[in-house]
């Protein structure tokens, strides 16, 4: 048949299409958000293991706290601060069974220039072996401090009474008193007296200034009930 060409019948082959222009900006918008959400997720996890540490940091801050607070020592002369034995009144109690011995020590101490109250046993009846206690009130303490250098074997006994009276209480191992030589030469060598918010106990040392330290004074206790008397009784 004239005319009839083999092969014109056959489909043509499409041509794929270019990606169009809203899908490559969905794609791209794509992964702008999943670099964002990888970026802020990165940030958000470096920021935890930076600042973990930080919370801890003012734990140390207070250091400066246990800082030691300042204590000073200087060295005091007994003689200018402790007070003259004229000034000083005293009882002086017998807490032996040696007959006298308060009146004999009392002639003593008034020879030394202590102004004598009350001469006489002990009132509590309440024997003391010991060499002497010397029992003050607060307000007594540099009186007390003068007598231990006539009695530097004796114990510095404090209790709760209001004035400056001190109760020469005599033990058994009581002999005599420091001689007026002796004194001088203790009172005349400076003691350390410490000063200051650091301090264990501020002012503690002038109980040093004794030639001999004095024993660690007793927790306070009632004062002697004549401490406060006026009134002499026969010598015991």
């Amino acid at each position: 048949m004239a005319g009839v060409r083999v092969g014109l019948d056959r489909p043509r082959a499409r041509r794929r299409g270019k990606p169009s222009a809203g899908a490559v900006i969905a794609i791209i918008a794509g992964m702008v958000v999943l670099f964002a959400l990888g970026f802020g997720i990165a940030l958000i996890t470096q920021g935890r293991s930076i600042q973990a540490p930080l919370v801890a940091a003012p734990s140390e801050a207070p250091s400066s706290q246990s800082a030691p607070l300042p204590c000073s020592t200087t060295m005091v002369d007994p003689a200018k601060v402790l007070p003259r034995s004229e000034k000083v009144k005293i009882n002086v109690f017998n807490a032996t069974k040696r007959k006298g011995l308060a009146a004999e020590t009392a002639l003593a101490l008034k020879l030394a220039g202590f102004k004598i109250v009350t001469v006489e046993n002990v009132p509590d009846g309440r024997r003391i072996d010991g060499f002497a206690e010397l029992r003050h009130g607060p307000k007594g303490l540099k009186q007390a401090q003068l007598l231990h250098f006539y009695m530097p074997d004796a114990v510095l006994v404090e209790d709760t009474r209001n004035d400056k009276v001190v109760d020469v209480v005599l033990g058994k191992e009581f002999s005599v008193i420091a001689s007026d030589a002796e004194v001088a030469a203790s009172m005349a060598s400076p003691s350390p007296s410490t000063s200051g918010p650091g301090c264990a106990t501020p002012g503690a040392s002038t109980e040093s200034m004794a030639s001999q330290a004095p024993p660690a004074s007793q927790a306070p206790m009632e004062p002697t009930p004549a401490a406060t008397g006026a009134s002499a009784s026969p010598a015991p």
